[in-house]
């Protein structure tokens, strides 16, 4: 006895399947991955190893270089490390950012420009990066990738598509809404 085939807008059981296994590769592959330098770091303690070493320079080698000069230079070097240790944490956030924007506004080129030429398995990855990436949030805050309502427009005949995807991961996966809101 043949089941009856689910709606055009409801995506069958194997279609939630590999709509899941996508996100979930989505999400592993766009993970920031740790970074190798840490040249802010660095920074910050090349600066606080001068902080001590120029008055105990000063002392031993009789330098003469006056309190208030190596008080001053005491601040500024105090203030590069503490800019160095900044500049390490924001530059690790900032790169993240950059990154996941990118991924999506690929993604919505590729639905903009090439969705009716593309395979289904194209169009699914392209869909699911989008979603995955709209909204880029670090600590607290959370910002929109690109501007969702220009998005809907410029999506055209890929927005239905889009917008069914959206709403089994919202289901399934708990995202933040997109496109259907």
């Amino acid at each position: 006895m043949n089941e009856p085939s689910p709606p055009p807008s409801q995506p069958s059981p194997d279609e939630v399947a590999a709509l899941l296994l996508e996100y979930d590769k989505v999400v592993v592959e766009a993970a920031p991955k740790p970074k190798r330098t840490r040249a802010g770091y660095l920074v910050s303690a090349l600066a606080i190893f001068t902080l001590f070493a120029i008055p105990a320079a000063n002392r031993a080698l009789g330098l003469g270089i006056s309190r208030r000069t190596v008080a001053l230079l005491a601040l500024s070097l105090l203030g590069v490390a503490v800019i160095g240790v900044v500049v390490q944490m924001l530059g690790s956030a900032l790169a993240a950012r950059g990154a996941a924007s990118q991924r999506a506004l690929d993604a919505l080129g590729h639905l903009t420009q090439q969705f009716s030429e593309s395979s289904d398995a194209e169009n699914r990855r392209a869909a699911v990066t989008l979603l995955a990436d709209a909204h880029i949030t670090g600590g607290a805050t959370a910002v929109a990738a690109f501007d969702f309502a220009d998005a809907k427009v410029r999506l055209g005949p890929a927005l239905p598509y889009v917008q069914k995807i959206e709403r089994v991961l919202r289901e399934e996966r708990q995202i933040y809404p997109v496109l259907t809101s």
